[in-house]
């Protein structure tokens, strides 16, 4: 109840001062707060890490990390806003006068206006500190009720402002992002559901622990999922495991139904592990970590809508410090958190999501930090069939054994380098049909395209097109979007990637070694070769885009120039190989590049034209 007088107070102020002062001068003032509003939810995460990255550990000014999200949304609004009045005063000095009745009931609605972007952005500023989860009367979201007890949902009891301030700032801004002023990384992409975000974080144990983690406080070291991301498996069936034998209900934030509501009756389970360090420790010695406080964004991949979900279980350490035994736990009751056992100086932890048919992993959050999961999501850690070959493995100990892959995180959230201290490598062999940018239907230029599905594939051709005019394509219409490679229902894409700072030295020195002279191959299991059907180059100044079945590239010496000494080029090979064959190699003449034997890929289908 004390929020809701404190936004009242603040839109009522704002549109009494305005509307005593005239429609012009309303008018700027609103003009003003609205651009403020864009550019401080614009600067919100480098600001905020900044905050986190400077803030000590300990000391007087030690509460500025555990507010960092909140101060890097506050700050640059309040700073912004003064700047740009600044500068209106100065040019604007004098005030252009209406009629009465005009002046009053404009500068009353501009006021208003003002008064709500204000308000909404101080209540979601407020939400995202170190509070408990009630603070002030106001609770966005809460523990569901009923059968999907324990999910995490927008608040459906007691007093709620879900429809005010807070939804209408959020909305609005995220709209815009996709809109008018729409950007290569939209705010509703990262952030889908952003009024729901802070009071999420403060679902902290006993209201009181650490809403906020250093970027450096933890690790994602693997991702696996259970079921199959291409053939989607019922909810019903995924959400079990041997500690329960009932199905586990869970909900969506907004009170959505999985294995129930028609477009979440399938999908598959996306688990995530995570090692926390003793930087992501609270004062009694433990990481404490509760549902609210982890979120993946999902993506739909034909409407490219956004969706946040919460964990339904987790992985973790029985609590038994003599043993490193390994359980599934369950969020399916109200204030579960899980926390570190004894006092070891690292804890391991795998959030489980169930994720709808047609969505792929965008980005995680953990107390705030974000990791894009885009360049790790083609290629999990291990796949299980079922809830059983998962529950062998938590019973065998391999959840705590699948960090061979896991990078750390840079200060913006972002996975750049793995626990042995090597450089981090996105998956070097994908079976995508992606071509890994999007151009816009009109500037294709040279290159043939096809019509499939929603959107355009390339049949043919070869283009190159300056990087500045690359976009991400979010927001762009599907039948505008040129963003695949065109195949068939019996063919399947596959990409290599040659950069050489995305691979490991010695692959690097292979390729230097090899035939300049020989042909570049995919082999399967069956000794089929494939050859490069194009490639997809990148320097500072364009991309290059070659795609021809007919001509498949015959000689290293054809390919684009890259080298180790070269950082901004950047090569990716492209392969039509036949469906659902293994890939056992990558090689050049006589030269095995990649030996994958041991682990084949399956080249599943990409779709395409009958």
């Amino acid at each position: 109840m004390v929020m809701l007088l404190v936004t009242i107070v603040i839109v009522g102020a704002t549109t009494y001062i305005w509307c005593t002062r005239g429609f012009f001068s309303a008018l700027i003032h609103l003009v003003c707060v609205f651009a403020a509003g864009a550019v401080a939810f614009g600067v919100w995460e480098p600001v905020s890490y900044a905050f986190l990255k400077f803030a000590p550990e300990r000391g007087f000014f030690a509460p500025l990390g555990e507010m960092s999200w909140g101060l890097g949304l506050a700050v640059p609004f309040a700073l912004a806003l003064a700047i740009l009045r600044g500068i209106v005063d100065t040019l604007l000095p004098a005030n252009a006068q209406c009629e009465p009745a005009m002046d009053y009931a404009g500068g009353a609605v501009c006021g208003a206006g003002a008064g709500v972007i204000s308000a909404g952005i101080a209540v979601i500023s407020i939400g995202m500190i170190r509070v408990p989860p009630d603070f002030m009367g106001y609770q966005p979201v809460s523990y569901t009720s009923g059968a999907a007890r324990g999910s995490v949902e927008r608040a459906a009891t007691g007093f709620s402002m879900s429809l005010w301030t807070d939804t209408i700032v959020a909305g609005m801004y995220s709209h815009l992002s996709l809109t008018t002023m729409r950007t290569m990384n939209p705010m509703a992409r990262w952030h889908p559901s952003l009024e729901t975000y802070p009071g999420a974080l403060r679902m902290a144990y006993d209201g009181r622990a650490r809403v906020t983690v250093r970027p450096d406080g933890f690790r994602l070291t693997a991702w696996y999922i259970v079921g199959d991301m291409q053939k989607p498996t019922k909810f019903n069936d995924l959400l079990t495991d041997e500690w329960r034998s009932v199905p586990q209900k869970a909900s969506t934030l907004d009170g959505r139904t999985f294995g129930q509501d028609e477009d979440l009756l399938a999908g598959y389970i996306a688990g995530y592990t995570m090692i926390f360090n003793t930087k992501a420790r609270e004062k009694t010695g433990q990481v404490v970590i509760g549902p609210g406080q982890v979120r993946l964004v999902v993506e739909n991949e034909e409407n490219e809508e956004s969706m946040a979900l919460h964990p339904v279980a987790v992985v973790t350490n029985v609590e038994d410090a003599t043993r490193k035994a390994f359980a599934r736990f369950r969020y399916d009751a109200d204030n579960i958190y899980t926390s570190s056992v004894g006092g070891a100086s690292e804890a391991t932890m795998a959030f489980e999501f169930p994720v709808p048919a047609g969505y792929r992993p965008l980005a995680l959050y953990v107390k705030g930090v974000r990791v894009d999961l885009e360049e790790r999501f083609t290629q999990p850690t291990a796949v299980f069939a079922d809830p059983s070959d998962r529950d062998s493995a938590i019973n065998a100990g391999e959840m705590a054994e699948m960090t061979d892959v896991g990078p750390i995180l840079d200060e913006s959230g972002r996975p750049v380098q793995a626990p042995q201290g090597q450089d981090f490598r996105p998956d070097p062999i994908v079976v995508t049909a992606s071509m890994g940018i999007t151009l816009q239907r009109g500037g294709e230029g040279s290159l043939k395209t096809v019509q499939e599905g929603r959107g355009w594939a390339v049949l043919e051709g070869e283009h190159e097109i300056a990087v500045n005019r690359v976009g991400a394509g979010h927001g762009l219409d599907h039948k505008l979007k040129i963003d695949r490679f065109s195949t068939t229902d019996d063919t399947s894409i596959v990409k290599v990637v040659l950069t050489p700072h995305h691979r490991d030295l010695d692959f690097n020195q292979k390729v230097e070694a090899a035939d300049r002279g020989a042909e570049p191959v995919l082999v399967d299991s069956n000794g089929t070769r494939y050859p490069a059907a194009g490639w997809v180059y990148k320097d500072s100044a364009k991309w290059w885009i070659r795609y021809d079945r007919g001509s498949p590239v015959r000689t290293l010496n054809d390919l684009p120039a890259v080298s180790r000494s070269s950082s901004d080029r950047e090569l990716t090979l492209v392969f039509v190989v036949s469906a659902n064959v293994d890939i056992v190699e990558f090689r050049v003449g006589d030269t095995v590049l990649d030996d994958l034997s041991r682990r084949p890929i399956k080249a599943t289908p990409t779709g395409g034209r009958r």
